[in-house]
């Protein structure tokens, strides 16, 4: 049976209010728009691996502390 692997936004969303992270600067270390963030995290638009590893390089937790599998 196939995984399927899925990010976890309230972990996201939970990890940057922890350490006090502004969307605005997340947005801009992240190279990609407040509104594109914004959208991100609420589940409109998904983010990129790439966007995801950078998560996870600036919160020091490792990728799939933030994927989840059904």
């Amino acid at each position: 049976m196939k995984k399927t692997y899925y990010v976890d936004l309230a972990s996201v969303r939970a990890e940057i209010a922890r350490l006090g992270f502004k969307k605005k600067d997340l947005a801009e270390e992240l190279g990609i728009s407040f509104s594109s963030l914004s959208q991100k995290l609420n589940g409109k638009n998904q983010f990129s691996i790439n966007e995801l590893g950078n998560i996870a390089s600036l919160t020091n937790k490792p990728i799939d502390y933030y994927l989840k599998c059904n």
